[in-house]
C-alpha cells in the first residue's frame, strides 16, 4: 500500500524536478507524497506495523498497573521491547481518544516537525552562507528545509515514517544531544542522550561518546563531562525508577533480554543490516 501511494509521490517530484521554475518544490513534494500522504491514508484505515500497537498496549498497561511490561510474557504479541519513554506516544490512543490524529506515528511526526522548527529558530554561533552561485535570496534555512525533505524522502526512511516511525523520536533525541554538545551545554546534552536511550537502549551508545568528547574537547572539560554523566544518570533514575520498582523482572525480560535474543520468546526479525545482531 505504501509503494502504490509513494510511486505517485516520486513521480510528481520527478516531474517538478524537470521544470526549473518548480525544481525547489520537488523535495517537499517527495516528502509529502511518500511519507505524509501514505501515513495519513494508513492511519485513517488503522493499518500499521505491529510495533505501533505495541506502543498503545504498553501505554494501556502503564495506565492500568504503573508498568508498560507484562511480568512474564509468553508470546511474541506480549513482548514490549522498548523503554518507558517510547510508550508516551501511545498514551492518547490508550486514553480512548479516537481518530487518526492519536495514531502514534502521527504524533511522532508532529514532534519531529516541531523539533526541526525549533532547530531552525535557535541562534547558532554564526550566520551560515548562502547557496553557491550568487543566490543571496536563498539562505541556509531554505537549504536545510530541502535537505530534510530529501532525507525523509529516501524510501528506507519514508516507508518507516508511514508504517512504523518508532525510531524517529530516538533520532530526534540524539540530534538534540549533539546540538547541546555543540553549544557546550553538558546538562542538556546528557539529558537528551538519556531521553533517546530511554526509548531504545541502543541509543545509549552515544553517551560514552559525549562524555569522552566533552572530557577531551570542551571548555572546563572534566566538569562538563561530569555534568553530562550526572544529567544522564538522573534522567535514567527518574524514569526507570518508578517502572523498575514494581516490575523489575518485566523490564528486564522485555527491554533487555528479548532484544538480545536471551529470552524464551524469540523474535522472527531477520535482516542483513546490523540491527539484527
Amino acid at each position: 500500500q505504501w509503494a502504490e501511494l509513494a510511486l505517485v509521490g516520486y513521480g510528481l517530484a520527478l516531474g517538478l524536478a524537470a521544470i526549473p521554475r518548480w525544481r525547489r518544490a520537488a523535495y517537499p513534494a517527495a516528502f509529502l507524497g511518500t511519507a505524509v500522504v501514505p501515513l495519513a491514508w494508513l492511519a485513517w484505515r488503522g493499518v500499521a506495523q505491529p510495533e505501533v500497537s505495541v506502543l498503545v498496549e504498553g501505554a494501556r498497561s502503564l495506565l492500568a498497573s504503573g508498568s508498560p511490561y507484562l511480568e512474564n510474557p509468553k508470546t511474541l504479541d506480549e513482548m514490549r521491547p522498548y523503554l518507558p519513554l517510547a510508550f508516551v506516544f501511545g498514551l492518547p490512543r490508550a486514553l480512548g481518544i479516537p481518530g487518526p490524529l492519536t495514531d502514534p506515528r502521527v504524533l511522532i511526526l508532529l514532534v519531529g516537525a516541531f523539533s526541526f522548527w525549533l532547530w531552525q529558530r535557535t541562534p547558532g554561533p554564526s550566520r551560515g552562507p548562502s547557496l553557491p552561485g550568487g543566490r543571496e535570496d536563498v539562505r541556509v534555512g531554505s537549504l536545510a528545509d530541502q535537505t530534510l525533505c530529501a532525507i525523509l524522502s529516501v524510501p528506507l526512511i519514508s516507508l518507516h515514517v508511514a508504517v512504523s516511525a518508532i525510531d524517529l523520536p530516538l533520532i530526534i533525541g540524539l540530534c538534540w544531544a549533539l546540538t547541546h554538545f555543540a553549544r557546550t551545554q553538558g546538562v542538556a546534552a546528557g539529558a537528551a542522550a538519556a531521553a533517546a536511550a530511554l526509548i531504545k537502549p541502543t541509543a545509549g551508545a552515544l553517551l560514552p561518546v559525549l562524555i569522552a568528547s566533552t572530557w577531551r574537547l570542551g571548555p572546563m572539560p572534566r566538569r562538563a563531562a561530569v555534568r553530562v554523566a550526572c544529567a544522564s544518570a538522573a534522567a535514567w533514575s527518574l524514569v526507570l525508577g518508578p517502572i523498575a520498582a514494581p516490575n523489575a523482572s518485566g523490564l528486564i525480560r522485555n527491554a533487555l533480554l528479548f532484544p538480545m535474543g536471551l529470552s524464551s520468546v524469540k523474535s522472527p526479525a531477520a535482516s542483513n543490516f546490523p540491527g539484527v545482531l
